[in-house]
């Protein structure tokens, strides 16, 4: 099976997001021979593929829940694997939604803005 193409990430691998290694997925259960090994702002998983994140299955499965500070709501949160923070207003909200929740993150030392 190919692996997932990412619009706004196109090289899991180059970035160091990924990692060539069998493994089996611990969201879909698929034995898969790239691991993610990026950020997940979420559950952590023993092990993720790529595909569950193209798919948005791991943003879903990931993801957790939280009461409110004030105790006023309970708040179903998908995991994300970008922040997206300071994004300007004019960036549509399909677009954040792909980026943080549909494309592999990367980590850095004082990064850039992912958006």
């Amino acid at each position: 099976m190919t692996e997932p193409v990412f619009r706004y990430q196109p090289d899991p691998l180059a970035t160091g997001s990924a990692m060539r290694i069998e493994h089996e997925c611990s969201v879909c259960g698929q034995l898969r021979h790239i691991r993610y090994r990026g950020p997940i702002y979420g559950g952590q998983p023993e092990t993720l593929c790529l595909h569950c994140i193209y798919s948005g299955e791991a943003s879903r499965a990931l993801g957790v829940v939280a009461v409110a500070t004030d105790g006023s709501d309970i708040l179903d949160m998908p995991a994300e694997f970008s922040d997206a923070i300071d994004v300007p207003h004019d960036v549509p909200h399909h677009v954040i939604e792909e980026i943080t929740r549909r494309t592999p993150g990367f980590t850095g030392w004082q990064q850039e803005s992912w958006p």
